[in-house]
């Protein structure tokens, strides 16, 4: 798809922009812009309602990309991800990633493509195998120097514990970052000690739980098939109600 900008600067969002996705639920109605200024290309969020994202992998992908500050919360790039040498490169200036202390999540499904990596001896960054943990077991870097990677070891709570914008703490401590480029605010985050044992456990041999799981959803929709009617209803209602719960 080729779209043509206007001047110098290309809008998107889901409807009275230059580029729309009106069905995409996830597009704010004026998501973010693209701009160009000498030969330099800048992208801004517009205070879209679930933001812009760059994934980890475009930092490889696209050797002109730089980034200042990100912000990790949540994150499923894996744990060996180089920011070392993006950073030398002048390509991202910090990296400031939450450890969720019960984020199940990452702790369990993108964990299995990072195993894979591991056994194999990919690299980590490419491909399918481009996710990982790093939202609950933090990021292992072979050096920073510069101490520019920073872990907040431990934040309590799930996968959305470190854009929780519910708490009045984490709320002050995410705008006074935002807004004063204080990284120091966020320490305010970090009060646990160590990550949930149970789920660690599992992280560890994450492709049981994935084994568990397809076995479930599988054993659950023979047996809906089997009884029928209202029963294949309610085997799909609780795919997507487990769905959306992630």
């Amino acid at each position: 798809m080729i779209v043509c900008a206007r001047a110098h600067a290309l809008q998107i969002g889901r409807e009275g922009a230059d580029l729309n996705f009106p069905a995409d639920l996830f597009m704010s109605g004026s998501h973010c812009r693209i701009e160009e200024a000498s030969g330099k290309f800048t992208l801004t969020d517009l205070n879209s309602r679930n933001g812009t994202y760059i994934r980890g992998s475009a930092l490889q992908r696209f050797k002109t990309l730089k980034v200042r500050n990100v912000y990790f919360a949540g994150s499923v790039v894996p744990q060996r991800y180089p920011w070392p040498g993006f950073i030398a490169a002048g390509r991202v200036a910090r990296v400031i990633n939450v450890v969720a202390t019960r984020d199940w999540v990452v702790a369990w499904f993108p964990r299995l493509f990072e195993q894979f990596a591991e056994w194999s001896h990919a690299t980590p960054t490419r491909g399918v195998l481009d996710i990982g943990a790093a939202g609950f077991r933090g990021f292992r870097l072979g050096t920073d120097p510069g101490g520019c990677v920073l872990n907040l070891e431990f934040a309590p709570g799930p996968h959305s514990t470190g854009v929780d914008m519910d708490n009045p703490t984490k709320l002050s401590a995410l705008t006074t970052y935002v807004v004063n480029d204080d990284a120091q605010a966020l320490e305010s985050l970090r009060t646990a000690q160590r990550v949930n044992r149970t789920i660690s456990f599992f992280s560890n041999i994450s492709w049981s739980v994935w084994i568990v799981l397809i076995a479930l959803l599988a054993g659950g929709g023979v047996l809906a098939s089997h009884l029928g009617g209202l029963w294949i209803v309610a085997y799909c209602v609780a795919i997507l109600a487990l769905l959306y719960s992630v």
